[in-house]
């Protein structure tokens, strides 16, 4: 006996593209959170005005950014620092890039607000000092008045 087979058309395929869209959605958002987080390491200062300033294109790859609150707080990736709790940070990471002089080529930016007392900045200053830290530089404003984060950040 002999089965009789049925000859199957093929039907139309198709993929259900709503789930895929949304995953793809969803990682688009999340690289674009992730991608810059330099941004994290500046805090909301206004920054005193310059009348000569460069512009900060190309930051060097060693370097710490200290953020100088208005209230003499201390501020590094968002996170507050005594005075010496920053001297024990800049002393650890200065050790990690030395140069031939016994000198650390890390380099420090100090943003500070443009009220704060002078004191508070020098006290960032000492501890790049003793920390045998010699490239320092300052965030600040244009003097033209724009006072925008990305015009000398």
């Amino acid at each position: 006996m002999r089965m009789s087979r049925k000859k199957l058309e093929p039907k139309d395929v198709w993929l259900q593209m709503t789930s895929m869209i949304d995953i793809v959605f969803l990682l688009n958002v999340f690289f674009m959170l992730v991608s810059d987080m330099t941004k994290a390491q500046v805090e909301a200062l206004t920054l005193p005005i310059a009348y000569k300033a460069t512009n900060d294109d190309r930051p060097p790859k060693n370097r710490i950014i200290v953020n100088v609150m208005g209230n003499g707080d201390i501020k590094v990736n968002a996170e507050k620092y005594s005075k010496d709790k920053l001297e024990r940070l800049l002393a650890t990471e200065a050790v990690k890039y030395p140069d031939p002089e016994g000198l650390s080529t890390l380099s420090v930016k100090i943003r500070a607000d443009a009220n704060t007392q002078y004191k508070y900045v020098q006290e960032v200053m000492m501890a790049c000092m003793k920390a045998k830290v010699w490239r320092v530089s300052f965030g600040v404003s244009p003097k033209d008045g724009s006072r925008t984060e990305a015009a000398r950040e």
